[in-house]
């Protein structure tokens, strides 16, 4: 890898980037932690595998897109270790996430105590995600799979390769961040 000095004689390496915050799926998860990211001033990329951010989300309700329920707390889920997850509900509540969507003008409704976009189409919230991670800066690479994740004891970052659909003989740059998030099962943090 090439090297070069910047202007204030620090070393750069060329055919990399470097980002605050590197997140690996582009689903609900992925998306909210990168607007998240994002939207706290950290420079932020998506790698997801599909041809777009939110592609699976598509899936979701039948095609609507199930955002929520709204009798949603600790005592619905059941963990292996027994753990306590009101501190997850504390930090970011079924209200909130009312609150994400309508203060970005994403329209909601309930039925049942199930909350779906009021246009009944799942594509609203995969398009409205698209559109939000775009005007925070989010950097979205699509139709690239990770293949190798590792921290760098020497620069204290962690290193990120991937490989694009179109690429599939070539490995992309290394693309290095200071944290990173698996969409899977990344939340929304503040």
């Amino acid at each position: 890898m090439a090297k070069k000095k910047s202007a204030a004689g620090n070393e750069l390496m060329t055919g990399t980037r470097v980002y605050d915050v590197a997140v690996i799926g582009g689903g609900a998860s992925g998306c909210m932690a990168a607007c998240a990211a994002s939207e706290n001033g950290a420079r932020t990329l998506i790698l997801e595998a599909n041809d777009r951010v939110g592609r699976k989300i598509c899936a979701t309700g039948n095609g609507r897109c199930n955002l929520t329920n709204l009798h949603v707390d600790e005592n619905c889920y059941h963990t292996g270790g027994g753990e306590d997850l009101s501190a997850f509900f504390a930090r970011f509540s079924v209200q909130d996430n009312l609150r994400f969507w309508e203060s970005r003008g994403i329209y909601l409704h309930d039925r049942n105590g199930y909350v779906y976009p009021r246009t009944d189409q799942a594509s609203t919230i995969a398009d409205a995600f698209d559109k939000i991670l775009r005007a925070a800066g989010t950097e979205i690479i699509s139709g690239s799979r990770v293949t190798d994740v590792k921290p760098e004891e020497r620069s204290g970052r962690t290193a990120v390769w991937m490989r694009r659909r179109s690429l599939r003989d070539r490995p992309e740059p290394r693309t290095y961040c200071e944290k990173t998030a698996a969409g899977t099962c990344a939340s929304p943090f503040r």
